[in-house]
């Protein structure tokens, strides 16, 4: 969206109980989405990789958290996409984390009852396997924090009209 990764902080950045973390849908070697073991096991899970380890041992017991895929779609957007794919996240799962064994790749989870449909957040993504967010620490975020672990609406019309979005999907 802009010069910097969406995903970049420092989780030291973000001040105790205010991070939310938002994690992808398990090991890329399984070539499944793992979502139903994860709630049925009470973790999440990853596989090892130095780039995530650090923020995963960062989980704190009380923090809240939430599983997603990211995918593009061209289909069933909620506004003109003008022949543009987009990136969405689908949201599959959240719940508290309950303990942290220190390995880097997992934590337990107290995971609510997961919705029979995933809700769709449309512009604002990252790949990044782990991803702590902070509130009051950018608009962005607060919309993020509020649609994935609120049960807020996104507030597209502020996405769309972005600079980084605008020529694709703003107002005219």
């Amino acid at each position: 969206m802009s010069d910097t990764d969406p995903a970049a902080v420092d989780v030291d950045q973000l001040d105790d109980g205010d991070c939310y973390w938002i994690v992808g849908s398990g090991s890329k070697r399984s070539g499944r989405n793992q979502v139903e073991d994860f709630q049925a096991s009470g973790e999440w899970r990853m596989d090892p990789d130095p780039r995530y380890e650090p923020k995963v041992i960062d989980m704190r017991v009380g923090e809240r958290i939430t599983v997603r895929t990211r995918k593009n779609v061209t289909d069933d957007v909620p506004f003109d996409r003008r022949d543009n794919s987009m990136s969405v996240m689908d949201f599959h799962l959240r719940g508290v984390i309950t303990d942290n064994p220190g390995d880097g790749c997992s934590v337990k989870v107290e995971w609510e009852k997961a919705a029979p449909t995933p809700r769709r957040y449309y512009l604002y993504t990252s790949q990044d396997t782990v991803w702590p967010v902070g509130r009051n620490m950018r608009p962005e975020w607060d919309d993020l924090i509020a649609f994935a672990f609120d049960d807020q609406d996104q507030d597209i019309d502020y996405f769309r009209n972005l600079q980084f979005w605008a020529p694709r999907f703003g107002d005219r």
